[in-house]
């Protein structure tokens, strides 16, 4: 992954328990650059979605501790303990940004120009 690579430019933020809950179930697709950041959470499932989607575990740091590729609906994630937040992305996503453990991921803002 490339230092300054920026890897969704429309990231929503779930931090309560409901927010979590639904996550993007009923969601039909995720456009390049959309995902979901599930804070406070080690561990999600696809019930009720309509597309793949790729999974990235990150620590408290921003540290990628585990990832899944291409989770299809109606499955659970394993439960990853070291986890604190998670990154939900389109289908290819960690693929095409070389997305491995032990990277280092910014979640904040960023101002493109």
């Amino acid at each position: 992954m490339k230092d300054g690579s920026v890897i969704g430019s429309n990231i929503k933020v779930a931090d309560n328990f409901i927010h979590r809950l639904i996550g993007l179930m009923g969601k039909k697709c995720l456009l390049h650059g959309e995902g979901l950041l599930l804070k406070g959470c080690r561990q999600i499932h696809t019930f009720f979605m309509f597309m793949t989607i790729d999974v990235v575990f990150l620590d408290r740091s921003g540290e990628v501790v585990d990832i899944q590729k291409a989770m299809t609906p109606c499955k659970v994630s394993p439960y990853v303990k070291k986890a604190y937040q998670v990154l939900e992305l389109p289908q290819g996503t960690i693929e095409q940004y070389a997305i491995q453990k032990k990277v280092m991921l910014k979640v904040g803002r960023v101002d493109i120009p």
